[in-house]
């Protein structure tokens, strides 16, 4: 199922998926994938968003259609002829929208993505520089200025960033570079993900370990309709309904709200999963303050293991590989794509259930 809240097309989240799953390998090359009804059943779509679905996915080249027989992952021989070797390139650039978002600070998740990125090219004998874009300034009239980017000769992008505004997503596209956006899905290009799918799971199993049956998720605190977001939220849908769960999301970032649930024994929940680390330490410092324990009361969970006082508040939260993260932005930049079919574009980097106090 593809949530309906997410701020992409319903059939880019479905290629988005079909992707991932070719690129970590529960659909290898050879391999039949859903078909016309199996898609519009698993994700809830029409027959018009699967048509449209295999379709992108025939002309990417990820998969080819065999007539009677079905649609098929691409690039066997290909595949296996595949080796990744550094290119012309001689530099990378890293790439963020504003110095806010602490490109320049290691104790930060982007800082950790951009420092590891920089240390790993410098392994494979690349140059890298930091540059911010700063795609909000605006001018003495408050009217938003226009960003624009070139990439220097020999030179590739990096781009971290989890905003959907129009002027990275240009920036990216229009750079002129070979590049690889982290933390932002762009259809046709190659994108590092986090595996939510996995953080989710992991959570889960943990809390129906503890006897959890009503769970809910907690999200949109400052970071509307990012992708790491809507994708956990998707997840969730997921485990609940296969896991039989009775399970709710609240995504309108509002504390009231979740404490109104406590106060009723019937829609208390035993277990909040929040889509990040810091709404969830708040909550934490809110229950205790109204008498409630944790976990003793509830199990509380957050996402990212950042900020870094969530070791110290003793927060249970799944912790994102960021020098994964920027080491696979690195090989995935400089690997030879001279093939006959296009290989998939996205990456998933899987992270580590941190288990703490909290849950």
């Amino acid at each position: 199922m593809v949530a309906r809240q997410s701020s992409v097309p319903l059939y880019v989240s479905v290629i988005a998926d079909i992707e991932s799953r070719i690129a970590s390998g529960i659909y290898r090359p050879g391999d039949k994938i859903p078909s016309l009804n199996q898609i519009c059943d698993n994700y809830s779509v029409s027959k018009i968003t699967a048509v449209r679905v295999v379709h992108e996915l025939q002309a990417s080249g990820a998969v080819k259609k065999i007539a009677g027989k079905g649609t098929f992952v691409n690039g066997m021989k290909a595949l296996q002829k595949q080796t990744a070797v550094v290119s012309k390139m001689r530099r990378i650039a890293v790439i963020t929208e504003n110095e806010s978002s602490g490109i320049y600070d290691k104790d930060t998740y982007y800082g950790r993505v951009a420092f590891s990125a920089s240390e790993y090219a410098t392994e494979k004998s690349l140059e890298t520089r930091f540059e911010c874009l700063n795609v909000n300034k605006t001018n003495q009239k408050g009217d938003l200025l226009s960003t624009t980017f070139q990439a220097k000769p020999d030179e590739g992008l990096i781009v971290i960033t989890s905003s959907s505004d129009l002027n990275v997503v240009s920036m990216l596209v229009g750079a002129g570079a070979s590049s690889v956006a982290v933390d932002l899905f762009l259809h046709g290009k190659k994108c590092v993900l986090h595996d939510n799918n996995h953080g989710v799971s992991s959570i889960m199993d943990h809390f129906c370990s503890k006897g959890v049956r009503k769970v809910l998720l907690a999200g949109r605190f400052g970071t509307q309709n990012s992708i790491n977001e809507n994708e956990r939220h998707e997840a969730f849908l997921r485990e609940v309904k296969l896991r039989n769960l009775d399970g709710e999301a609240v995504l309108d970032g509002n504390f009231n709200d979740l404490l109104k649930r406590f106060k009723n024994p019937s829609t208390r929940p035993d277990a909040v999963i929040f889509t990040q680390d810091s709404p969830a330490m708040h909550l934490m410092k809110m229950l205790e303050e109204k008498g409630y324990r944790v976990p003793e009361d509830v199990l509380v969970s957050g996402f990212d293991d950042y900020p870094t006082e969530s070791s110290s508040r003793g927060l249970t939260t799944y912790r994102v590989d960021c020098r994964a993260m920027g080491r696979a932005a690195v090989d995935y930049l400089i690997e030879n794509n001279d093939l006959p079919w296009q290989a998939p574009l996205i990456k998933r980097i899987q992270g580590k259930l941190i288990i703490r106090n909290s849950a």
